[in-house]
């Protein structure tokens, strides 16, 4: 039997009312506590590149004069501008290339010096001093890409060919710099040469007291320590404002049709339905289907509800 309509009606309308107010009030809860909790992750972030910048600058200064001074004949023919992962391929396939493992070394340090110097001043919170995961994992892919290239048979053997060494490893050799041990072929004509500040810079970071600063192996180095440098900014990327797009239309929609279908349907049936209407007579079953419907209704709509604030609080606001 069917329950007293003016009773549910009105019952489904205030609960329902009740219900959406503090569900929204819930939602923009969750909503500022979120909001916080990135922008603290995301002002960590942005300490953590501007001393990935800082602490790198020298060794990227030091890199960009080294592979400066290989032969890099033909590298007008290569579009700086090439895509990341074209780079080799490009410097290899260009006839006017005679070295293409030396032009792709100094091509992609170059791209790796411009990114990182995005790392700057912005005039709004989603770029000052900020880069995107994104591009953090486009530098890191060149360093990766870098760092095969110096330690791969084709560099070496180009860097025989513009030299007069042979035998043994190659990766040791003082070969950059003025002040190396007779095999330096690739000179700075500056007193205080890129080479000496690497040597510092290898230092200061504890990464090798051996190593001149003149030599391949110094690159593989620095190389590394930038790449854990990266990989840890990388990971604290993670959910932070450049990845935080609530999508409020859509729960302001969700809690619309709520609205429509659980308190302003019940509403107009309360004020509409005639006491003589062909939905009481039957025993009320034609009633009963009507208050069932609109129950079931309401029901769907709420869980819409309920699974949109759930999925934009935690799925829809994870990168």
């Amino acid at each position: 039997m069917a329950v007293d309509p003016a009773w549910f009606f009105s019952t489904i309308a205030q609960s329902a009312a009740a219900a959406i107010a503090f569900i929204i009030t819930f939602g923009g809860i969750l909503y500022q506590i979120e909001y916080q909790d990135r922008r603290k992750r995301t002002d960590d972030l942005r300490e953590r590149l501007i001393a990935v910048r800082d602490k790198h600058r020298t060794p990227i200064r030091s890199a960009l004069w080294m592979l400066n001074t290989l032969d890099r004949k033909g590298m007008v023919e290569v579009d700086i501008d090439v895509d990341d992962e074209d780079i080799l391929e490009k410097c290899v396939g260009s006839k006017s290339v005679k070295y293409p493992y030396s032009v792709a070394s100094y091509i992609i340090i170059e791209k790796i010096e411009r990114r990182i110097a995005k790392i700057s001043a912005g005039e709004s919170t989603q770029d000052h001093y900020l880069i995107s995961r994104e591009q953090i994992r486009k530098i890191y892919k060149l360093s990766e890409n870098l760092y095969d290239i110096i330690r791969s048979d084709e560099f070496e053997d180009e860097i025989r060919s513009q030299t007069e060494i042979s035998g043994g490893r190659i990766v040791s050799e003082q070969i950059f710099g003025n002040q190396g041990s007779g095999n330096s072929v690739f000179t700075d004509p500056h007193p205080n040469n890129r080479t000496i500040e690497l040597k510092e810079w290898l230092q200061n970071h504890g990464l090798s007291d051996s190593h001149s600063g003149q030599d391949i192996y110094s690159l593989v180095l620095w190389l590394r320590e930038l790449m854990s440098d990266l990989a840890r900014a990388e990971s604290q990327s993670k959910s932070t404002l450049l990845n935080y797009n609530p999508n409020a239309n859509k729960l302001l929609i969700a809690a619309g049709v709520t609205i429509i279908t659980s308190v302003l349907i019940p509403l107009i049936f309360l004020v509409w339905l005639p006491a003589d209407s062909v939905l009481y007579a039957d025993s009320g079953w034609g009633l009963t289907f009507l208050e069932a419907k609109v129950l079931l209704i309401s029901s769907i709509s709420f869980l819409n509800l309920f699974w949109i604030i759930w999925d934009e609080t935690y799925r829809g606001f994870s990168p």
